[in-house]
């Protein structure tokens, strides 16, 4: 008689923050508090964190504690990503290296989701060379951040609002118009569509700074998001 030869394999996911080869030597604490952005009360959370480049290591944690305290247990010398979502609340999405210290403080701040004349608030903003309308590559992870946020808010319409600095080589208005259509382009191509994108064109009407540093006229190039519909 044939012996068949049986192979087994096996998934291992942890829902707990401990992963159970790390000794408590190993260990980091992530601690603080789960706070609304605007108020600084505390928010009723899940966060989820996953082991990077290990991507069946990872762990869902729920936290409604009255002061919004959290903890995760986390390996010394790793790098993690971790999603805190909430109700009513935009998702918070963060990368983090973890080092020798036996604990890590730090706050998560939720932003509440925008209602319609509201402006949308992404881990940074979209940012344009001088006298330029091409996507920086920084930009793109920007992007692709709201393109994610519209899709969990499939009704969600917004208006892209592109803005100058002082001067220039062309016509101010239409370069911010090149700039908010170029985001609507790169938006429209990763599929979100088109009806769901609006433009509008400010030139340097509205200027954050008057200053006439580097780093300060920089954040006068920009794109913002305003919420029409959601």
């Amino acid at each position: 008689m044939k012996c068949i030869p049986v192979i087994i394999i096996s998934f291992w996911t942890t829902i707990n923050d401990t992963m159970s080869y790390a000794q408590p030597d190993d260990l980091v604490y992530l601690t603080g508090k789960i706070l609304d952005a605007e108020t600084s009360q505390p928010v009723e959370a899940k966060v989820r964190y996953e082991l990077r480049p290990v991507s069946n290591v990872m762990g869902i944690r729920f936290f409604d504690n009255q002061d919004g305290h959290y903890q995760l247990n986390l390996q010394q010398h790793r790098r993690y990503t971790l999603e805190v979502t909430a109700e009513d609340y935009l998702p918070l999405q963060l990368t983090l290296q973890t080092d020798e210290s036996e604990e890590i403080p730090k706050n998560l701040l939720l932003k509440p989701i925008p209602k319609p004349g509201g402006y949308i608030q992404l881990s940074d903003t979209i940012w344009f060379d001088r006298d330029l309308s091409v996507i920086r590559p920084e930009a793109q992870a920007v992007i692709e951040e709201l393109k994610a946020l519209m899709e969990k808010f499939p009704k969600m319409v917004i208006q892209l609002e592109g803005h100058t600095d002082r001067g220039g080589s062309q016509s101010l208005l239409e370069l911010s118009e090149e700039r908010a259509e170029r985001v609507k382009d790169y938006l429209n191509d990763l599929g979100i569509r088109k009806r769901r994108i609006k433009t509008k064109a400010y030139g340097n009407s509205k200027l954050i700074t008057r200053d006439n540093t580097v780093r300060s006229r920089q954040k006068n190039r920009r794109v913002e998001i305003k919420v029409l519909d959601i």
